[in-house]
């Protein structure tokens, strides 16, 4: 997990992943450039870096993730994730993980506006 002022982040994921990690969690709020919400260019060097070293990350911005202990007992629930940016791992990552996972019965989640950078247009024009 990283918890820091987001100027060193692209440094400490590179850092990471000279070490062999392959997950980060950034809790670090990182907002988002203009009114499009496109990525920033911290966001993007914290992506490069994670690319580099095949780390996924759980976006810059969320509240982390949560694996309680009562799952055992059959109390409460058995994951609680906030993707914050979605900067890399995203709603679609979530679903096929939890999907798999054979002691999950149910996806409950509150869908905040979903975001991918839109594809670049192309010109099909003859």
């Amino acid at each position: 997990m990283i918890a820091t002022p987001p100027g060193p982040i692209p440094a400490v994921v590179e850092a990471l992943g000279k070490w062999g990690t392959r997950g980060i969690v950034v809790l670090s709020a990182i907002p988002r450039d203009g009114s499009a919400g496109t990525t920033s260019g911290i966001e993007a060097a914290i992506l490069e870096a994670a690319g580099r070293h095949l780390i996924r990350i759980l976006s810059p911005s969320c509240l982390g993730l949560l694996v309680p202990g009562m799952r055992s007992r059959g109390i409460g629930f058995s994951h609680f994730v906030s993707l914050g940016n979605s900067a890399d791992v995203d709603v679609g990552d979530l679903l096929d993980y939890l999907g798999g996972d054979a002691a999950t019965q149910a996806i409950p989640f509150h869908d905040a506006p979903y975001r991918r950078d839109p594809a670049p247009e192309s010109d099909d024009s003859p």
